[in-house]
């Protein structure tokens, strides 16, 4: 009795925890995609200002962009990719790196390709999206934040992915709980 009453306390509480932190990042996180895609109708323009410190893929740093609606800034980061793809190809007796990438900016995949070393020795958004340079920008007109750049970026499938496990997790602790 004290055993099944430990596995759904224990589990009751892991199995909660678990959902509320799928819900949290389903929503926090992921749920402007399925935003963008309705809301997002109206178009302006913007200039890159700079890029993410953070690293998207072994070195990308996507673009800062600035754009003005009603006398107001804001700013978005993009494009956004759906993968970052990255080959390697280490050559022991070469000691030189280069860098090639190919981009078609209404693609949802950015590939390139490391030869040498392996380090990476440039971020490719710099040389394909130069500081100074406009982008297309697509807002929300009742909320400007609510944005993208160039294109949308098709990512709502992770927030249906995050959605249904946190439901199945759900689930499975009311189960637990009624017929454990």
């Amino acid at each position: 009795m004290e055993e099944t009453l430990f596995i759904k306390v224990f589990f009751g509480i892991f199995l909660s925890l678990w959902t509320i932190g799928t819900f949290f990042i389903a929503f926090k996180f992921f749920y402007r995609y399925l935003q963008e895609e309705k809301y997002c109708t109206s178009e302006t323009v913007g200039t890159v200002r700079s890029y993410e410190w953070i690293s998207r893929g072994k070195g990308v740093h996507l673009p800062i962009v600035s754009f003005v609606v009603n006398g107001e800034e804001y700013k978005t980061v993009g494009p956004r990719y759906k993968w970052f793809k990255t080959v390697k190809i280490k050559k022991t007796l070469h000691i030189n790196t280069k860098q090639e990438y190919k981009m078609d900016p209404y693609e949802q995949t950015f590939k390139q390709k490391i030869t040498g070393s392996g380090m990476v020795l440039k971020n490719p958004m710099q040389e394909l999206f130069p500081i100074g340079s406009t982008l297309p920008i697509f807002y929300d007109p009742n909320n400007p934040k609510l944005s993208y750049v160039l294109r949308y970026c098709d990512q709502k499938w992770i927030f249906w992915l995050l959605l249904s496990v946190g439901m199945l997790a759900l689930l499975l602790n009311i189960l637990l709980q009624l017929f454990l």
